[in-house]
């Protein structure tokens, strides 16, 4: 897939008018990162997933694709008119971090398997495609399509939403092809639950909270494929039924 696009920034890296444009390298039609890119790489293992890098390694800049624009370009987040920037640690987010296409977030579901307080009410997703964070000892361009593997996944708790973070290795590096399994790199896992749980911080507000399942903060593989399984699901019923504020691909 990554030889079969190109991409197009469009203003200046950083500034708030900053767009990362897709395109079909063969016919030059605009594409959306979320809608045209397949959730499964094909001719792959079955649970090979394609990945879209949002933010490189050791980057500041807190870069999204964008629902609700025409085809779904990647660009600079914003907080009170500003760019956001990620300054938690002062050396920028210290992982790979990006997006899962034909995933959806749906606000109005909630997974069973998360406890919750008591008293509380479920926690529903954030409306957004489901997040990656890629193990790798490399940095990747912002808008790098790249295969993956999934060995695991958090549930952060993000301002009352369900902010799911899967946890991969990228399929095409040789030096992980031997980790199946979240156990294996526990050290790389206790630093993604500080940094999520402390990134806030920065801005003055407080430690964020991750979501149990029998106890547990960090889950295996098949929690994750649960998640991707019913992520994509609820994205396909958000294909069918339409969304007045995002941008679906007709």
């Amino acid at each position: 897939m990554q030889q079969s696009k190109i991409c197009k920034g469009v203003n200046t890296l950083g500034s708030l008018d900053f767009r990362l444009n897709f395109y079909n390298r063969s016919s030059g039609d605009q594409i959306s990162p979320w809608h045209d890119i397949p959730l499964k790489v094909p001719g792959r293992a079955n649970n090979v997933y394609h990945y879209v890098n949002e933010i490189p390694k050791k980057s500041q800049l807190k870069m999204e694709i964008n629902k609700e624009s025409s085809h779904n370009p990647i660009i600079q987040d914003s907080k009170n008119g500003k760019p956001r920037l990620l300054t938690f640690g002062g050396e920028g987010i210290p992982f790979n971090y990006g997006a899962m296409p034909q995933t959806w977030e749906d606000p109005d579901d909630h997974f069973p398997e998360i406890q919750t307080k008591e008293g509380s009410s479920p926690l529903k997703g954030d409306n957004d495609p489901l997040d990656v964070v890629l193990f790798d000892d490399n940095s990747y361009m912002i808008g790098d399509i790249i295969p993956i593997r999934v060995v695991g996944c958090v549930a952060l708790i993000d301002e009352g939403e369900l902010d799911w973070k899967i946890i991969a290795v990228n399929d095409d590096n040789w030096k992980h092809h031997d980790i199946k399994d979240i156990a294996e790199i526990s050290d790389f896992m206790q630093a993604v639950v500080f940094w999520f749980s402390r990134y806030k911080t920065a801005d003055g507000k407080p430690l964020n909270e991750f979501a149990e399942i029998d106890g547990k903060i960090i889950f295996d593989a098949s929690i994750a494929h649960k998640v991707i399984e019913r992520t994509h699901e609820r994205y396909r019923q958000l294909l069918k039924n339409g969304h007045k504020d995002l941008w679906i691909k007709k």
